[in-house]
């Protein structure tokens, strides 16, 4: 049963003028005691009301007016760059509310990047906490400028556009302007959610805890995250740190039901799953269970999942994000099958998405059966949203979805044209349903012709210690056209046969693809690839490549002698051994190492890291001094001991 809170509220927004203010104004007169915020503080849960978070939006208004005041400035525009708090809510309704402009600032973009974009709006200020933002004034010299101001009437005088940074590493960032309007249609689109697929709603009581992961300045954290829930009057869990092992306990310590995040969180989250399974000699019948799991969630869509998660799963969703996470949305970018495969499985019912920064959250996959989610679909768009495909197979989006325009040196263009097209290949299957199948700049044309996806095949190889991989399209330096190229990334701390057993689970990976998939060459590169939002930027991995700006060495296929060597009775136990010493030194959990594990990941520091080759020389038996390059993993230490071993034999 879809709620009354759900049904009234979007109806009361279709008959509202389409700006922030009716956003707003529909929230602030649903929502008064319901909890908005939670957080961790020396152990203790602490909470915010929704009524708290109105008082604290109205400090901010009168501060930004006081402070606006004093400062020789003409722009409706100010900076926010803060991790997400209620704060940065609160200020974000508190800066429209008194008819400023937010510019919702990347925190993930370097100083740089931030303050060329500071120099370009001209705002008035910057909320931030980071003193090198350019035009800076923390949270609290801000505060204090509204302290012995009273709070009136006369300051509302709501703005009713904000600006939103797109991502990006290389190439210049975007500056993107969207109105109320078109944030509203976003919101009213969170009805076909709600009436497709009423687990969203957790249970009668809509007793939803969601992680307030994606950042709110991203548009995917801003629409499914922020908007689709405080619209709904729902609380959400904020997070200290967002490292692996705050977002494991806070998920568990408050209860978290709803997380979403890119691809990159959940496909790391199975992976180091899968490893401790491996390591338990439980891989076989954790599969079994897992296909046993899905096949019993397509024949029970609504039974299954509570089968699964209070019985098959209970004490392994225990261990891995608590037991009352039920609710996960992929989106920005390809997410592995084997990741929707494994989580679909445990109960933990993901759902992929699309969007981008210019129109916004378009569609997310809402099946109850878990044949659906573990496919390549990301939903069908949503209804309100009048799309073309046009014959190229890109996807087009009407005007009215997209952005207002973009600002090019402080001045905006306007976008008036039918369409946005949004340089995403698609294809659209019989029952409606959205397929990506690149991104056309990414896109490769195979040898006959076809559309191949180059993270679709990347989700196939097995990269082994690789720390990236990227499948790419390039004329490198010496040929004469482009060719098909996988690219592996490592720190520099793979030893040869760490090397050699990566190398073997790709190669093996490669075989099993087809011929028109399969890239002429293998190149590792020692260092990072290429970043942005979404992960591996391989455009321009492509271009640096071409222009010798990185360098990269071409892989042979390992030789048996090199890799049964990796996996011999004597390096094994090695291995373990160096586990072992790992965890004492940095007092970790055992359960926490692997062979692969980063000393310097892991929090190790100089001091901690001549210890650790102490005691690994005490319990092998074997000498171990400083090298040129650190060896910071069990298995790098491992393949040095026994070459040394070798040498000193020979």
């Amino acid at each position: 049963m879809v709620s009354r809170i759900v049904t009234g509220n979007i109806e009361a927004l279709k008959n509202a003028p389409q700006t922030f203010e009716s956003i707003y104004t529909i929230i602030k007169n649903s929502f008064t005691s319901e909890t908005f915020g939670e957080w961790l503080e020396n152990g203790e849960v602490c909470k915010m009301s929704y009524y708290e978070l109105y008082e604290r939006a109205d400090s901010f208004s009168k501060a930004a007016v006081t402070y606006a005041a004093k400062m020789d400035s003409d722009s409706r525009f100010v900076g926010i760059f803060l991790e997400n708090s209620c704060d940065w809510v609160a200020l974000f309704w508190g800066l429209l509310q008194a008819g400023f402009k937010p510019i919702l600032l990347n925190t993930r973009h370097n100083i740089q990047i931030n303050n060329d974009i500071i120099k370009e709006m001209d705002p008035v200020f910057v909320v931030s906490q980071d003193a090198r933002v350019d035009k800076a004034v923390s949270v609290k010299d801000l505060l204090e400028e509204g302290k012995g101001v009273k709070f009136d009437k006369s300051m509302i005088n709501w703005a009713d556009e904000i600006i939103l940074i797109t991502s990006g590493s290389t190439s210049k960032p975007k500056i993107i302007s969207h109105s109320g309007k078109t944030i509203c249609l976003q919101v009213e689109m969170s009805a076909d959610i709600v009436r497709t697929n009423q687990s969203i709603q957790y249970n009668a009581k809509l007793d939803i805890h969601n992680l307030a992961f994606l950042p709110f300045y991203h548009i995917f954290g801003l629409i499914a995250t922020l908007m689709w829930f405080m619209f709904f009057g729902r609380g959400f869990v904020f997070l200290p740190k967002y490292d692996a092992q705050s977002i494991q306990f806070v998920c568990k310590r408050v209860g978290v039901t709803h997380f979403f995040a890119i691809p990159l969180v959940w496909n790391k989250t199975v992976a180091a799953l899968e490893r401790e399974v491996a390591k338990q000699g439980k891989t076989e019948k954790f599969n079994k269970a897992i296909k046993f799991s899905n096949k019993l969630q397509n024949i029970f869509p609504l039974l299954g999942p509570v089968i699964v998660r209070k019985f098959i799963f209970k004490k392994i969703r225990r261990q891995l994000m608590g037991e009352k996470l039920a609710f996960l949305i992929s989106g920005g970018g390809f997410i592995a099958p084997r990741t929707l495969e494994v989580l679909n499985g445990l109960g933990y019912s993901i759902y992929a998405g699309y969007g981008l920064t210019e129109c916004g959250v378009l569609c997310v996959e809402l099946s109850r059966k878990s044949k659906f989610r573990n496919g390549t679909s990301t939903g069908k768009i949503f209804s309100n949203v009048k799309y073309k495909v046009s014959e190229e197979g890109e996807l087009l989006i009407p005007r009215d979805h997209s952005m207002n325009g973009i600002y090019v040196d402080g001045k905006f263009s306007e976008f008036t044209d039918e369409y946005y097209p949004t340089n995403d290949l698609v294809n659209i299957d019989e029952t409606g349903r959205l397929h990506i199948i690149g991104r056309l700049d990414d896109v490769i044309i195979g040898p006959n012709g076809e559309n191949i996806s180059p993270e679709e095949i990347e989700s196939r190889i097995d990269k082994g210690a690789f720390t990236q991989e990227a499948m790419i399209n390039c004329k490198l330096p010496g040929t004469d056209e482009k060719q098909m190229v996988l690219v592996l990334a490592d720190d520099g701390s793979m030893g040869a046969f760490e090397k050699a057993s990566s190398l073997r689970n790709v190669f093996t990976s490669i075989d099993a693809l087809t011929m028109s998939e399969r890239p002429v060459k293998v190149l590792n590169l020692i260092g990072s690839m290429p970043e942005n939002f979404k992960g591996i930027d391989r455009k321009a991995l492509s271009m640096k490549l071409e222009e010798q700006e990185l360098f990269a060495t071409e892989c042979a296929r390992p030789t048996d002698e090199e890799v049964t060597r990796t996996r011999s009775a004597e390096y094994t136990e090695l291995i373990g051994k160096v586990c072992d010493v790992y965890a004492e030194v940095l007092n970790k959990d055992r359960a926490e190492i692997t062979e692969t594990s980063n000393f310097v990941t892991l929090g190790g520091d100089s001091m901690e890291y001549v210890e650790m080759l102490s005691k690994v020389s005490e319990v092998s038996g074997r000498t171990i001094s400083m090298t040129e390059t650190p060896l910071i993993t069990p298995m790098a230490i491992a393949d040095y001991l026994i070459e040394q071993n070798k040498e000193s034999k020979e």
